[in-house]
């Protein structure tokens, strides 16, 4: 069960990862102005970005209390930055990105927040999957 629940988490941290690049693309390519890519970018950030992350990180909470324990589980540090780390994508997501879809949908002009918030999703992102994959790898 502990060899699913780490193939679960790491390929969906990949997937989020994959789904934050392609996002940082679609706002590049004009979803501040264009309202059907703004809809494009709701879809890959909304459904595909957040639902995977938040997957993630459940899955990752539940193999660590699996893995260590309760007693064991605060003394891995690697784990909980990326936990914390992802509690910093939660609001760039709801006030930079889903705030700036809402608003070029709504008939309104986009702002930079778009592209400054995706593009810090995607540093942030990069940062866990980096601490992870070092983690897994015994480098820290």
């Amino acid at each position: 069960m502990l060899t699913g629940l780490q193939h679960a988490h790491k390929y969906l941290g990949y997937l989020t990862f994959l789904m934050a690049v392609l996002g940082l693309i679609v706002a590049l390519a004009g979803a501040a102005k264009d309202s059907k890519k703004a809809g494009i970018l709701d879809k890959i950030h909304r459904h595909a970005f957040m639902h995977c992350g938040r997957l993630s990180v459940v899955l990752g909470l539940a193999l660590l209390f699996m893995k260590y324990g309760t007693d064991g589980a605060f003394a891995t540090w690697g784990w909980w930055v990326g936990l914390v780390a992802w509690g910093g994508i939660e609001p760039i997501s709801k006030r930079m990105v889903n705030a700036e879809i809402a608003a070029v949908q709504g008939g309104g002009q986009g702002s930079s927040k778009l592209i400054i918030g995706t593009v810090l999703e995607v540093v942030i992102l990069t940062a866990v999957v980096g601490i992870m994959t070092m983690a897994r790898l015994g480098k820290l």
